[in-house]
């Protein structure tokens, strides 16, 4: 397992392919080799990215951790009673800006990855979780990522996004990815905060999501002031998104005003 954390620069306006089978082209032909953006770096991260930080598995010992299986499996599995060993606790938090962090899975119960603050990126993957397991203030993109949503019989909510106002730069983007588990009914987002901003574009949605899409944390008066919407999704989940949950319309596909997602 290599976890790596670059800071990624993008141009302003990049528009994301609408084709998940061109995004790896697409993506190679604007992130350049470290080496290529080492004038654009820090000093002290581009040392960093010259000499990576490689964690090694190998099995009856010599690396880091004999295998990865041993390293979670005491906190991933249900007992038989369906009850989770693991209960709430941070995996990851990421609160540096401009960071970026690819083919990680990070795997917890409720609130797994605290999207703290900053510009984030994430790519190829994978989150699991049962409530609040993407959660915080910051500004990201989610390309290419999976979310995996753990069952749990009393509510499971994937994202809860804490923007306090409409003034606030911040919300989440999860653009080509997948929403699946053996989980029920669970929302895309809830309103935590008074203002959260979340959108789905380009998803595979399966029948883990519940219809209503959304929730209004049974505070009513937020579902004036959350930015929830789905554009040009697919899958077996049929999301309707209700006017009242939903401020956002033009991030969703019936929105007059839809527009293209970009980076």
């Amino acid at each position: 397992m290599v976890l790596l954390f670059a800071p990624v620069v993008l141009s302003q306006g990049t528009q994301i392919p609408a084709q998940r089978s061109q995004v790896n082209s697409w993506f190679a032909s604007i992130i350049k080799p470290a080496k290529e953006r080492a004038r654009t770096l820090d000093p002290d991260v581009a040392k960093a990215e010259a000499n990576p930080k490689i964690i090694k598995v190998k099995k009856g010992g010599g690396g880091d951790f004999d295998t990865i299986t041993q390293s979670h499996r005491e906190t991933l599995l249900h007992t038989l009673t369906g009850k989770c060993k693991g209960a709430q606790a941070v995996a990851l938090r990421v609160a540096g800006d401009r960071s970026a962090i690819y083919n990680c899975n990070l795997y917890g119960f409720q609130d797994t990855l605290c999207d703290d603050r900053g510009n984030h990126f994430y790519k190829n993957c994978n989150i699991r979780g049962t409530v609040d397991f993407i959660f915080g203030r910051g500004k990201s993109i989610y390309l290419d990522s999976d979310l995996y949503v753990v069952p749990d019989p009393r509510l499971t909510v994937i994202t809860a996004q804490a923007r306090e106002s409409s003034s606030e730069d911040t919300g989440y983007s999860f653009v080509h990815g997948k929403v699946y588990g053996p989980a029920k009914g669970a929302f895309l987002g809830r309103a935590w905060r008074s203002s959260p901003r979340v959108v789905f574009a380009y998803s595979d949605m399966g029948k883990v999501v519940n219809p209503a899409g959304w929730s209004h944390n049974n505070q009513p008066d937020r579902a004036k002031t959350v930015y929830y919407g789905e554009y040009k999704c697919i899958g077996k989940a049929q999301v309707q998104c209700s006017p009242s949950v939903e401020q956002g319309s033009n991030a969703t596909e019936q929105g007059s005003n839809a527009t293209e997602p970009t980076m």
